[in-house]
C-alpha cells in the first residue's frame, strides 16, 4: 500500500482472549456477538476519522516511494503484469 501511495493505519478487532486467558471459554455465539460489536465500532471510527484525513494530503513524499520499490524495470515486465500495475506505476 505504501508503494502505491495509499495511506493506511491498521486496526485490530479482537473477538476473544481464550488463547491465553484461563477460565474464559469461548464459543461461536460469543465470537459472533463480539464481532458484531466490533463492526459497529469500526463504522463509528470511520465516520469520525475519514473527514479528518480526507483533505490532509501526503506529507511523506508518497509519489517517490514507487521509484525505489521495484527492482525490475518497467520495460522488463510481462505485458500482462504491466497492465495490472499501470495505475500504480504510472
Amino acid at each position: 500500500a505504501r508503494e502505491a501511495g495509499f495511506h493506511y493505519a491498521p486496526v485490530s478487532l479482537v473477538t476473544d482472549y481464550d488463547c491465553w486467558k484461563e477460565g474464559e471459554e469461548v464459543d461461536q455465539h460469543k465470537v459472533s456477538e463480539t464481532m458484531t460489536k466490533n463492526i459497529h465500532n469500526i463504522r463509528r471510527l470511520l465516520v469520525k476519522i475519514i473527514p479528518l484525513v480526507a483533505g490532509a494530503g501526503c506529507r511523506g513524499n508518497c509519489p517517490e516511494f514507487i521509484k525505489n520499490s521495484l527492482l525490475t524495470h518497467k520495460e522488463n515486465f510481462p505485458a500482462a503484469t504491466y497492465k495490472k500495475l499501470k495505475l500504480i506505476l504510472g
